[in-house]
């Protein structure tokens, strides 16, 4: 009966040698479930699961650190993979011969770690779900957008340690207004965002003169350092539409934690700031009429 196994689940916490090499040797037995369709591996990886085919696998999650060669291995054995969670991914380094994966079944993709390197070899035209740590080459979200032809539905981006420097400079628009993200319906993104962010994604009335972006858009959640007013404004404009032109979707759910700098003892810090009156008082009255409001942290403010 071993053959119809559908899932399997290994947790191992080992650090010996001895040890090691025992859960090396299980690649027989694992070669010999062809049948499963889920596994989800914690600790100690052996060195050549790469080598075993999985060809009806629709899911694995990987708790343990994995660097992009040993990923990339692993994804191509599995021609029918929907869904990959990899928890700690790390660059292979100095390694200029990885090889390019195409995996046309791939819908969800859950990367934390150096999230860069692997970008650069994937060919997922049936993604639908990206959450990731954002790479530091930011227009590799670009090339993999263009280089899969995908529609994505939602995106999570999120980078709780990028430098506070760079916040500004964080480039998630180029990929926002690339034709792979058109079609998203919800949006979470961190590092913090500004007023050129939210100044993008305001749906221009009738006559107005710039691109519109993002149609479908239902959902968003970011952080923010803005001006009072500004958040408001792009909610209000993809809520009340003038004109006759194409209308975009409602945003029905708008979780924002607005932030703001601060000096403490001389270090520049960031504080939550309470007095958005502007913000305030334009959701507040969206939220009147349906607008669900979060207060940045998951809880509801209706």
């Amino acid at each position: 009966m071993v053959p119809l196994l559908k899932r399997l689940e290994i947790w191992n916490h080992t650090k010996s040698t001895e040890d090691k090499q025992q859960i090396d040797n299980l690649t027989p037995v694992l070669a010999s479930l062809s049948s499963l369709s889920e596994i989800i591996w914690s600790g100690y990886i052996p060195r050549n699961i790469s080598n075993i085919p999985w060809p009806y696998l629709r899911r694995f999650v990987i708790r343990k650190s994995l660097d992009t060669r040993q990923c990339l291995l692993l994804m191509a054995r599995c021609p029918m993979i929907e869904e990959i969670v990899i928890l700690c991914l790390m660059n292979s380094t100095r390694d200029t011969t990885l090889p390019i994966v195409d995996l046309p079944h791939l819908r969800t993709l859950y990367l934390k770690g150096d999230t860069g390197q692997l970008l650069d070899q994937l060919v997922l035209p049936s993604l639908r779900s990206l959450d990731m740590t954002p790479p530091m080459d930011d227009k590799a979200l670009v090339r993999l957008g263009a280089r899969s032809s995908c529609n994505l539905f939602h995106l999570c981006l999120l980078a709780d340690k990028r430098p506070m420097h760079t916040i500004s400079e964080w480039n998630a628009l180029e990929y926002l207004q690339s034709a792979c993200c058109q079609t998203l319906r919800s949006l979470h993104v961190k590092p913090a965002t500004t007023d050129t962010f939210f100044r993008n994604l305001m749906w221009k009335a009738e006559g107005e003169i710039g691109n519109q972006y993002l149609p479908d858009l239902v959902e968003l959640s970011a952080t923010s350092y803005t001006t009072d007013g500004i958040v408001s404004e792009m909610v209000a404009s993809r809520w009340h539409i003038q004109g006759k032109g194409y209308s975009p979707a409602r945003l029905v759910c708008l979780d924002i934690c607005q932030m703001v700098y601060a000096r403490v003892e001389g270090d520049l810090v960031t504080l939550p700031l309470h007095s958005y009156e502007r913000d305030g008082a334009v959701l507040g009255e969206l939220a009147a009429q349906g607008l669900t409001l979060m207060d940045g942290y998951g809880s509801s403010l209706r």
